[in-house]
């Protein structure tokens, strides 16, 4: 299976189409010895759920933007910030005139140069102090961040190309104005260092409309009683509920996003049919399709 990783090639798409910025974080996948980088999210534009090898902190300069983490749904205004951990499954959309900014962290820089200190009892410390561990919280948001930490944000992104040395000594003051602040909430969802698990859930977000047990086990290597322990063993979920889950997620934002229709959509995302997609998603989100659509484009 391959190894999982961001999709640049999407992402490079999106910046040729829509004149984006992706350089620095393209630079920071192919180069790993780049410790930090900071770029701008590609707007307008719906990627594949993927997991990565580094800390991502996504900060809401302008406007608003919808993070999808592990199964749940979190609407970002104006001056949030997210911290996600690595292996964290995700994806994120932002209307076209919202600005995201993005910070990509090396994990051994920040476990070498951050977690051998002391470590206050914040959010943040407390993220961090278990940063290492086997199981950790997937995510830290702040909403909105402390006042400092958006105007350091604000300034490490006005360094992401100059010297690499200044770029990570302003993302050591980010960490730090984080570490200091009482605000701040933990994820409750755990993560797992469990690589296998990470490269399943890197090809389910590739193959999320068409993927099945068996062609998941063939391509890991293992049996679809074996892949059906992993997942519940690692995420307490089976294969089945992770599938629907980011179909309904993928659903969610074509609803909020396009003018196509329920069943248009219904079939886009791997779903059988209208209705099964109705049933399903009005069983996970507690209202129907179309309803949700409406009550949510009137706000």
């Amino acid at each position: 299976m391959k190894k999982y990783s961001i999709e640049i090639k999407k992402l490079q798409e999106a910046a040729r189409t829509e004149a984006l910025e992706i350089t620095e974080m393209d630079r920071f996948c192919t180069y790993p010895k780049q410790n930090v980088a900071a770029c701008i999210h590609p707007s307008a534009y719906f990627g594949a759920y993927h997991v990565h090898d580094f800390f991502e902190i996504n900060y809401v300069q302008k406007g608003s933007c919808i993070n999808f983490v592990e199964g749940q749904t979190i609407f970002m205004e104006e001056g949030s910030l997210l911290w996600m951990h690595t292996g964290t499954f995700h994806t994120l959309y932002a209307p076209k005139e919202s600005v995201i900014y993005n910070f990509l962290l090396r994990k051994d820089w920040f476990y070498e140069t951050v977690c051998h200190y002391p470590l206050p009892d914040s959010p943040a410390g407390r993220f961090a102090s278990e940063a290492q561990e086997k199981a950790y919280p997937r995510y830290l948001l702040y909403a909105p961040a402390p006042q400092r930490a958006r105007k350091t944000a604000e300034k490490l992104y006005d360094t992401k190309s100059g010297n690499p040395l200044l770029l990570e000594s302003n993302m050591l003051v980010l960490v730090t104005v984080l570490l200091e602040s009482e605000t701040g909430s933990l994820s409750e969802v755990r993560g797992t260092s469990d690589e296998t698990m990470l490269e399943m859930l890197s090809y389910i977000s590739a193959q999320y409309e068409t993927v099945t047990l068996g062609t998941l086990a063939a391509a890991a290597g293992y049996s679809p009683t074996h892949v059906c322990r992993l997942f519940r063993k690692n995420l307490g979920k089976s294969f089945g509920e992770v599938v629907v889950e980011i179909r309904l997620r993928h659903a969610e934002t074509l609803l909020l996003h396009t003018k196509r229709t329920v069943a248009d959509i219904a079939v886009q995302v791997g779903f059988e049919s209208p209705e099964h997609f109705s049933r399903l998603f009005k069983k996970r989100v507690g209202t129907s399709p179309g309803r949700y659509r409406a009550e949510r484009q009137n706000r």
